[in-house]
């Protein structure tokens, strides 16, 4: 193809694109006759842009509440342990909440309740779900939350459910008194879907009838809390017979106290 007007001992293309690449060859004639040169390859290449480099920042360490329990006593048939939490996420959370007695004796802890029953309940104090005697095929799930296994049937009682966000209650009772105990795990603890908040409210005495909170934080970083063991301010709020002067000892993992 002949370029217009490119009749001059040199060409410049002041503007180059991709579109000028090709093969270019001079075609030179006079008066005695023509000849042409050897083609030549003129290749343009589009500049690379160059890419910003993104610094992506370190995680930001959080920590979470991932197992939640208490021990209490329940002084005779009927008496309840009442166990509050609250859930912060945007949709139904998966939660595991068992309560144990008979297998507590395992442990050496004497007195344990023969028959626990489960119930839970929502903000509302509507009853969600309630459990007698667990079930073995939930017994997987307990291995990979961590949870002590329970012996084939055992009357302790569990439940895996999905709860709504917001409040709910948990309460243990038996067919007789004893020692209880009430564990709640989150088996996906994450920023947007946690638990943020744990209450218990049960009868309390010296010995085997104390009132024991356990707590397991999982996560990157320190989880700073808030624990409260409130009696006199109960009475308030209509409750009978509350705790005079209540004691909070608190002890790390390993027994020592902090």
């Amino acid at each position: 193809v002949a370029l217009p007007q490119a009749t001059t001992a040199s060409i410049q293309i002041p503007v180059t694109t991709v579109a000028d690449g090709g093969v270019y060859s001079v075609l030179v004639s006079n008066a005695f006759g023509t000849t042409a040169s050897r083609g030549v390859t003129l290749t343009v290449s589009a500049p690379v842009p160059e890419i910003p480099s993104v610094i992506i920042p370190p995680a930001r360490p959080e920590a979470f509440l991932s197992n939640l329990s208490v021990r209490s006593y329940l002084p005779s048939a009927g008496a309840v342990l009442n166990v509050g939490f609250v859930i912060q996420s945007d949709g139904p959370k998966p939660l595991v909440l068992r309560a144990i007695g008979p297998t507590l004796s395992l442990f050496g802890v004497p007195d344990a309740v023969a028959d626990p029953r489960l119930e839970v309940f929502d903000g509302g104090s509507v009853q969600t779900a309630e459990n007698d005697d667990w079930r073995a095929g939930d017994a997987e799930q307990f291995a990979r939350l961590g949870a002590f296994s329970l012996p084939p049937g055992s009357a302790d009682a569990a439940l895996i459910v999905d709860l709504p966000p917001g409040p709910g209650t948990a309460h243990a009772w038996a067919t007789g008194g004893g020692v209880v105990l009430v564990e709640i795990y989150d088996p996906a603890a994450a920023t947007r879907s946690k638990i943020v908040n744990l209450s218990a409210r049960a009868l309390v005495g010296p010995g085997e009838q104390l009132m024991i909170g356990g707590f397991n934080v999982s996560g990157t970083g320190d989880k700073r809390l808030l624990i409260r063991a409130m009696g006199p301010q109960l009475a308030a709020f209509g409750v009978e017979n509350p705790l005079a002067d209540p004691e909070l000892v608190l002890h790390g993992s390993g027994g020592a106290q902090l």
